[in-house]
């Protein structure tokens, strides 16, 4: 009798909130691309990597096709609590070869400061009076920067400031990706990272749009 009032677990009810998420969405189990995944988060353990799904993606009226992912993976730091975080992820070893940025709601100059000099890079600046009050940019040079036009910016304002959630936007070799931070009996609704998911697309194309007008990047 006592077993009917056994608390459950988070990692189980957050196991659940996969398996309703996954119904109608043609989303399957990936636990086969956890150790791929788990290079492009920078994990030192694949197995750190707690949920996974992937989805293939037809892009419309193009050959052309994208890999999918929402995930979590456990945060451990020294001195701090594990946190959950969670990520929707697009990637392609052929079709994306984009600049390598790094982006977050504005942080103090400080902080700024501190993230330039240990990615060895830029804090990009868009002469965008709202952009820049509201954004942090981290890039390799102000030349890679340039890929975030104004139309980009307005997908990025949004997706950091009208999705419920503060995630970090991630951009690299062959993936994008939004990341956020929770509690584990607290986790990232599923639902609003989907929303992301679509910014994400979003930027994809204006990203190609954006290369195919201005041609090779390190021409």
């Amino acid at each position: 009798m006592f077993g009917l009032f056994r608390k459950t677990s988070p990692a189980k009810i957050r196991l659940a909130q996969y398996k309703r998420f996954t119904l109608n969405r043609e989303f399957v189990d990936a636990k086969n691309r956890k150790e791929t995944i788990a290079e492009i988060l920078n994990l030192d353990e694949p197995e750190l990597i707690t949920n996974i799904l992937e989805k293939i993606i037809q892009l419309d009226d193009q050959d052309l096709f994208l890999e999918s992912y929402f995930l979590d993976y456990i945060k451990k730091q020294k001195g701090i609590a594990d946190k959950l975080c969670s990520v929707c992820l697009i990637s392609s070893t052929t079709k994306m070869n984009f600049s390598s940025l790094k982006i977050m709601r504005k942080l103090p100059q400080v902080l700024e400061s501190l993230g330039a000099s240990s990615t060895g890079g830029i804090i990009a600046n868009y002469q965008d009076e709202e952009f820049d009050s509201k954004v942090t940019v981290y890039a390799r040079n102000a030349k890679e920067a340039e890929i975030l036009n104004p139309k980009s910016r307005e997908i990025v304002l949004k997706s950091l400031y009208e999705r419920n959630l503060s995630p970090m936007l991630r951009i690299g070799e062959h993936f994008m990706l939004f990341e956020t931070e929770s509690s584990f009996e607290e986790p990232t609704d599923l639902i609003q990272l989907e929303k992301l998911m679509t910014d994400l697309l979003s930027l994809y194309a204006c990203f190609s749009d954006f290369e195919t007008n201005h041609g090779d990047k390190d021409a």
